[in-house]
Formats: structure tokens, sequence, C-alpha cells
């Protein structure tokens, strides 16, 4: 398998602050095995840790801290909800990259938050973005709850079309899909 399809296996889904909030994830610490920054990249590839990983220096000749050389980082390949996984420790928190699939029609998610950074996370897990609740099988109600974000509003699309949302309820108006993006 070439490189670039490995990695295009392997999608972020999110970042977690606590344990407790999000099914599978203690599950996915526990059956964790440590990797090497080198085999994450591989698995996930360096542009989508550049995206999520910003901070640190990613030049050809680096200057500053790259991620490879941050002593307090760590990567991990489990499994988490069913799926095998890789994921990055940083700074306390698990930010989780996933196989790739599309979400399932006999578990779909019901309620989820979407969050600044753009990854999802569940109701409660602190203020999102957006709040998204699927109602049936091509109907979406969205409620904006603080200053939209790119990453959000990504995220927000992204998860709308992985569920093949046909129409949108917000404040209590439904909108067919186009309009509502439009409008967002």
């Amino acid at each position: 398998m070439l490189l670039e399809e490995l990695a295009s296996r392997y999608r972020y889904i999110g970042n977690f602050t606590n344990a407790h909030m999000a099914a599978g994830l203690e599950d996915m610490i526990d059956s964790a095995v440590e990797v090497s920054y080198r085999t994450l990249a591989r698995a996930v590839g360096k542009d989508q840790l550049k995206q999520i990983f910003d901070e640190y220096d990613w030049s050809s000749r680096p200057r500053d801290l790259t991620m490879r050389d941050d002593y307090a980082v760590s990567y991990y390949r489990s499994i988490f909800e069913g799926r095998p996984c890789y994921y990055v420790r940083f700074s306390g928190i698990e930010y989780v990259f996933a196989v790739d699939t599309k979400p399932s029609k006999t578990r779909p998610a019901k309620t989820i938050m979407i969050l600044q950074d753009g990854s999802l996370a569940p109701v409660g897990s602190g203020i999102g973005v957006y709040s998204v609740r699927k109602i049936d099988d091509v109907t979406a109600e969205v409620s904006q709850s603080q200053a939209k974000t790119q990453q959000a509003e990504k995220a927000l699309k992204k998860w709308l079309s992985d569920y093949n949302i046909t129409s949108v309820i917000e404040d209590d108006e439904e909108m067919d899909l186009p309009d509502f993006l439009n409008s967002i």
C-alpha cells in the first residue's frame, strides 16, 4: 500500500478533554500501543498534523520546536468505537485519527457539538459553536451558540454531507441544505 493511500484512510475525528464524555475513549486508551512519530506521520499524513498542530515548526529546516522533538507529546495506535485509529496525546488531550468510514445508518449520531477547532464532541462537553441534532434520515436541526470559526463551519458542512442531510431546521425555520449553507 502506498503511503498516500495509508494516510488517506485515517481522518481527524476530534479531540477529547474528558474521558467520561466520549463513549469508547477509555477503551481506546486502555488498549493503546505506543508508536513512534514516524509511524504516526506515515499513517495519518503530515498535512493533517500540520493543520491541527500549527504551533510547531514544519519547515524543511526547522529553527523552532518540531512535533517530532517535543518530549511531552506521545503517539499511539488503538481502536476507537470499533475502528482502527492513531492518536496523539498533547497537553493531556487525545487527538484521534480514525479509519475514514461513512457513518453507519444503523447507529447515527443523534446530537453532537462542533467545537471551535472543528472537532466533534458529545453534547455537554463544553460550549460548541454548533449543536447539531439529527431528526430523521434527511433532516437536521442546527443551532449556533457562539461566533463561528472556519474550522467549525467546515466540520458542520462535512457532517451534513456525511449524513446525507438535505433539509436543515434553524430557529424553527426549515430550509433546503443549499439555502442553509448560503446563510452560514
